[in-house]
């Protein structure tokens, strides 16, 4: 009996994923193919926010909150084209929460967000309250949020849109 509530949980879960998200192609045309690698955006229809998807080519970029190199953080989001938008920008800590599924494991729909099932740190917008040189950032594969100082190279994912 146990194992057949887990199953059914499990499903549930995995159908909830798949209604939750729309995949979005390099023209901005809906991609419905679930084996398409061509996708570039992930549309959460549960919180109106579209997603950057990490390709194999960006996977591995990371940016401290500080202009470090070419970009920062911010700077990356904000000068983003991508689907033909161009009003992209770094997610609060919130808006990353809310692509976790704590009750499955990878926490992020690998259906979707296929690179994510290696761990990664992804940065916020938001700024730890108790100390203004740190911010928070997700662990991608728990869904464990914690905060580091600014200076820390981490992983950037992008998001438009759910003002």
């Amino acid at each position: 009996m146990y194992y057949k509530i887990v199953l059914t949980t499990l499903l549930l879960i995995s159908l909830y994923a798949d209604d939750r998200f729309g995949r979005i192609d390099i023209s901005g045309n809906t991609v419905p193919d679930i084996n398409s690698s061509k996708w570039i955006i992930i549309d959460d229809k549960k919180t109106n926010l579209m997603w950057e998807v990490k390709t194999k080519n960006n996977l591995n970029e990371e940016y401290s909150w500080f202009k470090d190199g070419n970009y920062s953080a911010i700077e990356y989001c904000e000068s983003l084209t991508l689907g033909g938008y161009d009003d992209w920008r770094l997610p609060n800590i919130n808006e990353l929460k809310s692509l976790i599924i704590y009750e499955k494991y990878p926490v992020m729909d690998i259906n979707f967000f296929e690179n994510d099932i290696i761990k990664r740190f992804y940065w916020s917008s938001t700024t730890y309250d108790d100390n203004s040189s740190m911010a928070w950032y997700i662990e991608s594969d728990t869904g464990i949020s914690f905060y580091n100082t600014k200076t820390l190279k981490q992983s950037v994912r992008c998001v438009r849109g759910g003002y």
